[in-house]
């Protein structure tokens, strides 16, 4: 039998995890206005980028999964819902991923392009940075925010925490990513 303690350290864990593995798994060459040209000079480093999206993951699901046993003795159907936006999320963060070997390889092409293939590659390009900040910047954050909406409300409602903790936790929830 897993006591609350121990479900408290493993998500405590999780959430350390989580801000390793976000702030390693920047990519700042896709940010760049230079992107077609930096991405394949900097391939290494978008391909560790890609390791550590991959890695937040199991890190989404399985804090949501670590807490699900003792959340949903409280509210069982928002428990459910804190899980499927954190599998939701996941899915969204996997497609992310999934991505970025593709910018690595029109990153590759437009360097070895001349003349008129550029343009087509730069509009080719501006389209997958579009779905990409759509899939991560938008559909990560929402499935995540939602989920945290439902874990904040389970908290609040089961005084596990402050109320005030949870009634902040929902306000700094209100931060609309920037596309």
């Amino acid at each position: 039998m897993t006591s609350n303690k121990q479900i408290s350290r493993i998500a405590g864990v999780l959430i350390l995890a989580g801000m390793v593995a976000g702030i390693m798994s920047v990519v700042p060459s896709l940010e760049s206005v230079d992107y077609l040209k930096e991405t394949f000079l900097n391939r290494d480093k978008v391909l560790i980028g890609a390791i550590f999206q991959f890695l937040l993951v199991p890190i989404y699901i399985g804090f949501a999964l670590v807490l699900f046993k003792t959340l949903k003795t409280n509210k069982e159907n928002s428990a459910i819902g804190f899980v499927g936006f954190r599998l939701i999320a996941g899915v969204f963060q996997i497609f992310g991923v999934i991505l970025l070997p593709l910018f690595i390889h029109l990153s590759k092409s437009y360097m070895d392009s001349t003349g008129e293939n550029l343009m087509n590659l730069e509009n080719l390009g501006e389209m997958l940075r579009m779905i990409r900040n759509l899939t991560n910047h938008l559909g990560v954050m929402v499935a995540t925010g939602l989920g945290n909406l439902l874990l904040y409300y389970i908290l609040f409602s089961g005084k596990y925490i402050p109320k005030w903790l949870s009634v902040w936790g929902i306000a700094g929830n209100y931060n609309i990513p920037q596309i």
